[in-house]
């Protein structure tokens, strides 16, 4: 006999009166009986044979639940790298324009302190330190790391007073 629920074969009914699988209880309606019995044991059938594949899909749906949280779990830590990656542009794009505006600064004040020797010596040091921190960025934003060099360029730039 096969169990109407859940397909197990089952080779002894009469000593079985449940299904060993899912707890069916094996009863045999005999050809003459009353028809609300029959009908009975077919509403009884149909209720078990869908609380039965409630109860087995379960583990399916507990999977599927795992995976997705993985999937949030791992876009939401994209969404945070992408966040970061979007303010270290915004920081690099910033200190680039305080480069660009220190560049004209430094070609104006060249003009004013051509004449001072040790004005000159000292700006003359400024500037190869700040052309130094512009090649390493330059160099670094080559190679994709121009974070490396952005705090450096940050101390530089507010030590002279050009950052706030």
């Amino acid at each position: 006999m096969e169990c109407p629920i859940c397909k197990t074969l089952i080779y002894d009914t009469c000593k079985t009166q449940f299904c060993p699988t899912c707890h069916w209880e094996l009863v045999v309606i005999s050809a003459d009986a009353s028809q609300s019995l029959k009908a009975y044991f077919d509403r009884k059938l149909k209720a078990f044979q869908d609380s039965y594949s409630v109860i087995t899909a379960i583990p399916s749906l507990e999977s599927k639940i795992k995976r997705l949280e993985k999937e949030n779990d791992d876009l939401e830590r994209q969404i945070k790298d992408r966040k970061k990656d979007l303010k270290d542009s915004q920081i690099a794009l910033s200190i680039e324009q305080k480069l660009h505006d220190v560049e004209i600064i430094i070609r104006e004040t060249e003009q004013r302190i051509s004449d001072a020797g040790t004005l000159a010596a000292q700006w003359d040091a400024y500037q190869e330190k700040l052309l130094e921190l512009k090649d390493a960025y330059e160099r670094a934003q080559r190679n994709g790391v121009q974070s490396r060099y952005l705090n450096e360029i940050r101390i530089f730039l507010t030590e002279y007073g050009l950052l706030p």
